[in-house]
């Protein structure tokens, strides 16, 4: 039987455009670049990285009770999701963001916020009858659903692991120390710099981050992804600097998210977090070197070829 993965985040319709460059103040650019809808927000692309792993995945968030919703919503059907805890929102109206891809490289990003917000901790706390094996929680909802989430994971005695890449709140942060410890927390340079006052640029200081981030959230393990430098792992006692792969950049839209999704699928399934955060650095290189959202996630024969064919992991 799969494990069952309960993902707990925002969905939002993705508005993509490619373009040569990003106009100046005031300046009218013309421009013959690629435009496209994706499904996209962290919850639907850490749920499709789950599913696209082998997982039985659940996802519960919210959508605006309009035609984007019911569209993003059957865009995440498609991709195997159970969606029976995605609800529409009645006031509320879907995520969306604008996307802006430059030609000479970089992201630029806007999103309009919605129907997430309208998460509430009964929805949450019901997502939990679907009993899964483990949990993963991103902080794009609201903070009583993340301490909801730390709270019935605990009481069910099942993993959870917390991504704080998208959004930090000092709510959120208390709620899931009030009921933590968590098993994994994953963030971000800029995150980490936010939460610690620490800019994690050497080893010396994401070691002194992770500290710092200890005496702040209680888990288990941390985990600070660095980018094109690799990952930093912390486990209260001994730390190590994990290097990514090598890969050309064609489109980083969804490597933070499927990265955090593979790290923690593949923990559920090994318990091994130096080979989880291997894992996850080769499904975000593999990720980042094709164009799309959702479309970019790797299935797990080319996650395979590519581990075989590069360096051991």
């Amino acid at each position: 039987m799969k494990p069952r993965i309960l993902v707990i985040g925002s969905v939002q319709a993705d508005f993509c455009f490619d373009v040569s460059r990003f106009p100046e103040k005031g300046e009218e650019l013309l421009d013959n670049g690629k435009r496209e809808y994706r499904p996209g927000g962290r919850g639907a692309i850490a749920a499709a990285t789950f599913s696209r792993l082998g997982a039985d995945t659940l996802l519960c968030g919210k959508t605006g009770n309009d035609t984007e919703g019911a569209r993003l919503k059957q865009s995440i059907v498609r991709c195997g999701i159970d969606t029976r805890f995605l609800t529409p929102s009645r006031t509320r109206t879907t995520d969306f963001a604008l996307v802006i891809n430059e030609e000479a490289g970089g992201i630029r990003r806007i999103v309009f916020p919605g129907a997430s917000g309208a998460l509430t901790a009964e929805d949450t706390e019901e997502a939990f009858t679907s009993y899964p094996d483990s949990v993963f929680l991103q902080l794009d909802v609201p903070p009583i659903c993340a301490g909801t989430a730390v709270k019935f994971a605990k009481k069910q005695n099942i993993p959870i692991v917390v991504d704080s890449s998208p959004m930090i709140s000092k709510s959120a942060i208390d709620q899931i120390a009030k009921y933590g410890p968590v098993d994994i927390f994953i963030t971000n340079s800029k995150k980490t710099m936010e939460l610690t006052g620490i800019d994690p640029t050497s080893a010396d200081n994401c070691l002194r981050a992770s500290i710092a981030l200890a005496a702040i959230v209680k888990a288990d393990h941390y985990v600070i992804k660095l980018g094109a430098r690799g990952a930093f792992l912390y486990d209260n006692t001994y730390y190590r600097i994990i290097p990514t792969y090598a890969s050309e950049v064609v489109d980083m839209t969804a490597a933070g998210d499927a990265f955090s999704a593979a790290l923690a699928w593949q923990y559920t399934a090994s318990s091994d977090m130096v080979y989880s955060v291997k894992y996850a650095s080769a499904v975000a290189s593999l990720v980042i070197s094709k164009k799309g959202g959702i479309e970019s996630i790797p299935s797990v024969e080319e996650i395979n070829a590519f581990i075989n064919g590069g360096d051991d992991v």
